[in-house]
């Protein structure tokens, strides 16, 4: 009994919302940051104003920003700073 791509591609969503299929094809983690405490699966923001809660927190938390930035307080040298931070937090084996 073979299933039809339909129901594949939707069983394999689910599992990845539950957070049960973190690895990729080649058995490596996949590349979105895991919130430790909780085990929330999120995507790494291309804007620091879409970056979830935790994640921003997790910046402080590790050392990466000195604080949690408003939208008013982000300008170039603000963002670029926020850029090297999440990609150090990338990096971090605790969030994978």
């Amino acid at each position: 009994h073979q299933t039809s791509p339909r129901q594949t591609s939707r069983e394999n969503r689910q599992q990845s919302r539950s957070g049960q299929n973190r690895r990729n094809q080649t058995g490596r983690k996949s590349r979105q940051p895991e919130n430790p405490k909780t085990g929330e699966v999120a995507k790494f923001p291309a804007s620091y104003s879409f970056a979830k809660r935790w994640i921003k927190d997790a910046l402080v938390e590790e050392g990466l920003l000195d604080k949690v930035y408003k939208n008013n307080e982000l300008d170039e040298a603000t963002n670029a700073k926020i850029q090297a931070a999440l990609q150090q937090l990338r990096t971090l084996d605790k969030y994978q």
